[in-house]
């Protein structure tokens, strides 16, 4: 059940209020719970923050946002525009009719899960990466993991440094072809496409597919995709695929984007 409209707002606010009275900007999911009650059946979910338009405007006056620290504790970070990035427009001739014939399944799993199957599975992530659909790659659908190993590391945040411990981190999907590795993030809307992202939803997988590969030795090329299903104003669905890289890989705030493109989905007759 979602929470009741509103609450997740003014819940940060309260957490953030506290906080500053504390002149501590650390919290855990512990105060969340004495702050709110019963509102929230899981307390990371007040604290789990998509898109900058999610913030209240108390924490977007002061120019703040949250980040996730592991094993119950978060963190209050200056600086929203390094912890939420804007989606690029997609050039005219980068926005494409995709026919398609759906899967028996497709439309059946509204998650996450069933955008990375429709991008795979009608070849839309094979055309992305090497403009040729009939690619042959191969699928690697990872469990969420927060090993000491790959999931503790430090960061940085423009002049932040976010230490993690055993951060729990979902990777959604990894492909894989002749040496290179493209790790993806997928979101579904079921109204307008957002304004912007969360850059963390992006950078914390990017960082633990590094430490794992080099825990395994390897020096494997990485792409990092960011897809969104969503609808269009003319109410046809369509896929946009977004392509970043990080300038410096210990800081979250050097995204920078390489390409993008929009499917949109016609389903054949």
């Amino acid at each position: 059940m979602d929470e009741p409209k509103g609450v997740k707002k003014l819940t940060l606010v309260k957490v953030y209020r506290d906080c500053v009275l504390r002149n501590d900007f650390k919290f855990n999911n512990k105060l969340v719970k004495e702050l709110t009650g019963t509102a929230f059946a899981n307390q990371f979910d007040a604290t789990k923050v998509d898109t900058s338009a999610g913030l209240p405007g108390e924490l977007k006056a002061e120019d703040v946002f949250i980040v996730h620290l592991g094993k119950g504790w978060h963190q209050f970070v200056k600086g929203i525009s390094l912890g939420y990035h804007q989606l690029e427009p997609v050039p005219e001739d980068k926005t494409v009719i995709w026919p398609y014939r759906p899967g028996a399944l497709d439309g059946s799993d509204e998650s996450e899960a069933g955008v990375l199957s429709i991008a795979f599975n009608q070849q839309i992530v094979q055309e992305f990466l090497y403009n040729d659909r009939t690619r042959q790659i191969y699928i690697n659908i990872p469990r969420r993991t927060s090993s000491e190993d790959t999931n503790s590391f430090s960061y940085k945040i423009g002049s932040e440094v976010v230490h993690v411990n055993r951060l729990q981190i979902e990777m959604d999907f990894i492909v894989e072809r002749n040496g290179e590795i493209a790790i993806a993030e997928a979101k579904r809307s079921s109204r307008d496409l957002p304004k912007d992202f969360a850059v963390a939803q992006v950078y914390l997988p990017f960082r633990r597919l590094r430490n794992v590969l080099v825990r395994k030795g390897m020096t494997l090329n990485t792409r990092s995709l960011f897809l969104i299903q969503y609808f269009r104003p003319d109410g046809k669905p369509a896929l946009r695929v977004y392509e970043y890289t990080f300038e410096d890989p210990q800081d979250m705030g050097s995204i920078r984007f390489l390409k993008n493109a929009e499917y949109i989905l016609q389903e054949k007759k």
